[in-house]
């Protein structure tokens, strides 16, 4: 180890020697300047550094012991610094100290005063890239009484950049050169207790701009600047004391003051970028003595002009699990982004769309639950293959556009209501796995639940086939006749109902003329098939050899109960190209009673 410089110093020295325990005393006043310092050791290369003293110092050596004060100003300038261990360079423009420091010539050293520092990087070599800018620092009343007794009324970080991003790029604006940067990082009354204790009233951060980027390999930017382990650094544990915890409180955690994330995902196609600004959060009381705590949290932003994200509720960050409970508004969130998870996830492309939700997510000890009510506004999609080969048209029985449209409402939107579960300590946790089945899930039973009323099948807790579950209740009809009765006018009067809230929906009319009808037209003729038990009267049922003009009586007789229902519902405000009636037929059924079939 080797280390050489210039010392130049103008320094008054007045030596006093007292008889006893007192012993020599030294008192030195004036400059003090090591200009050109440079050297070497095993773990650093020292390139360069000046430093300077301005004051005066005091050194008492008693029988008990030499004991030291200072008061005055230090500054470093011009740190040149290479950590050959850590492959770290450190460079500082300027660093200064203004106060007074006592030292008892054993452990206990005193300081207090104020202190700054300007134009701090450290520089990865390997990387050639920097891990820290820090244009200023600024200390407030520094107080330190030994190790287990450190506090500051104010420390401030001003314009700092962390994490010098792979690819440059021209608009710092839009993607910074730096992955996490800030104007202000304020932290008022610091205070460090027996090295295991810390506490902060205030952290307030400003300006905060953090640009998190997925490369194309599905791997955040971010963990480049991780050091890797190899197996071979893998060390087996050894049994060590075990030392107390540290511990940190915080009253009040908040990013604000235009503050801005941004996220850039390249893995998927096309690229998905989503940016947060403004972007305020909030956090108080957090306590890592008490884990089972619930810390207050908000957090609200916009990811566009005329959209915003606010979320408030608890979490428990100490917790050994995860856990939160948050109830998550979003409104106006433009859908056809999405379109770069969509394509994959579902194989549709949004082409227009808005977004709105009404989350609730919960994570207890690990656990997932949400609950989120979605109302989609205009939504557009369009499929990527023919929707006959989708997992939604094999899930739902009808493809998804087809489903969809009969969910919009008068105003074009579709509510629905989504649920994950899960574990998210999982390592093969992946909900885009469940996406369609949830999404299927979540469209049948909102179809079920509105036309539930007029005879659609229910979807319990299972999907079912939306092609044969929407057959509603027949319209039934008295045998011979085309008159409907108060039973039957309700019943399409509730259809009505819920086609003026669903525009997209058009539905089929299907007549049918059956063997009531058959006996009501031609009286005295007796039933085909006779009895197999003489006790019982046989249904009746329409011979198999009818006549044409007894066919085309029936049929018409069936037709005109489709004109009929297709009156009413018009009558009732709907507009006829939503209805189609089929062509009339004859169910030759046993005891079926003469009817309309709805569907959809």
């Amino acid at each position: 180890e080797e280390f050489a410089g210039n010392l130049e110093t103008k320094t008054q020295i007045e030596a006093t020697l007292a008889p006893g325990e007192e012993g020599l005393s030294l008192n030195l006043t004036g400059p003090i300047t090591l200009l050109g310092l440079r050297g070497n050791s095993p773990d650093l290369k020292l390139r360069q550094l000046d430093l300077a003293w301005e004051g005066k110092t005091e050194v008492a050596m008693p029988t008990t012991g030499p004991q030291v004060k200072t008061e005055g100003s230090l500054s470093l300038k011009n740190l040149d610094l290479l950590l050959t261990s850590q492959g770290i360079q450190v460079k500082k423009k300027k660093f200064s100290w203004q106060g007074t420091t006592a030292w008892n010539g054993k452990t206990n050293l005193r300081l207090k005063g104020e202190s700054s520092l300007t134009g701090l990087t450290l520089d990865d070599i390997q990387k050639k890239r920097q891990m820290l800018h820090l244009k200023g620092m600024q200390i407030t009343d520094l107080q330190i009484d030994g190790l287990d007794n450190v506090s500051l009324a104010k420390l401030n970080l001003a314009q700092t950049s962390i994490f010098e991003r792979q690819v440059k790029t021209k608009n710092a604006k839009s993607d910074p050169s730096s992955i996490i940067q800030w104007d202000n990082l304020k932290i008022e009354k610091i205070a460090i207790r027996k090295r295991t204790e810390a506490s902060m009233e205030k952290v307030l951060l400003n300006q905060l701009q953090a640009d998190l980027v997925r490369d194309p390999k599905g791997e955040l930017e971010l963990l480049s600047w991780l050091p890797a382990t190899t197996e071979s650094e893998i060390k087996p544990a050894v049994k060590r004391e075990i030392s107390p915890p540290f511990t940190i409180r915080v009253g009040q955690v908040k990013i604000g003051d235009d503050s801005r994330l941004a996220f850039t995902d390249q893995s998927v196609n096309p690229h998905f970028q989503l940016a947060l600004q403004p972007l305020t959060v909030e956090v108080r009381d957090l306590d890592s003595l008490k884990p089972e705590k619930k810390i207050p949290f908000k957090l609200a932003a916009k990811p566009g002009k005329y959209s915003s994200i606010n979320a408030e509720g608890t979490i428990q960050p100490f917790a050994k699990r995860p856990t939160l409970d948050l109830q998550v508004q979003i409104e106006k969130f433009r859908m056809p982004p999405l379109s770069s998870y969509t394509n994959r996830l579902l194989g549709y492309q949004i082409k227009s769309g808005q977004y709105n939700s009404d989350l609730d997510l919960k994570i207890t000890q690990g656990n997932l639950q949400t609950s989120n009510k979605l109302v989609l506004n205009k939504l557009k999609m369009e499929p990527l293959k023919p929707e006959e080969d989708d997992e939604f048209t094999k899930k739902l029985g009808l493809p998804l556009n087809t489903a969809l449209s009969l969910l919009r409402d008068k105003n074009d939107d579709i509510h629905l209501t989504l649920g994950f579960t899960g574990d998210v300590r999982d390592p093969k946790f992946d909900f885009s796995d469940a996406y369609v089945t949830v999404v299927s899930k979540a469209i049948t039973t909102g179809i079920l639940a509105y036309f539930g009323p007029l005879g659609a099948l229910s979807a319990a807790n299972k999907l079912v086939n939306l092609a044969t579950a929407l057959r509603f209740d027949s319209v039934m009809f008295p045998a011979g006749g085309t008159d409907i009765d108060a039973g039957g006018l309700e019943y399409l009067g509730q259809i009505a109902n819920r086609l003026g809230d669903r525009p997209k929906v058009r539905l089929s009319l299907c007549g049918k003329a059956t063997a009531n009808d058959y006996l009501a037209l031609l009286p005295g003729v007796e039933q085909q098939g006779g009895k197999t038990d003489p006790s019982q009267p046989s249904p009746p049922m329409v011979p198999s050899d009818l006549g044409p003009e007894v066919q085309e009586q029936l049929r018409a007789l069936a037709g005109k109960r489709g004109e009929v229902v297709k009156e009413y519902l018009v009558e009732k405000g709907i507009e006829p190209n939503r209805l189609f009636l089929c062509h009339p037929e004859i169910d030759r059924t046993a005891g079926l009673p003469p009817q309309v079939e709805v569907s959809l």
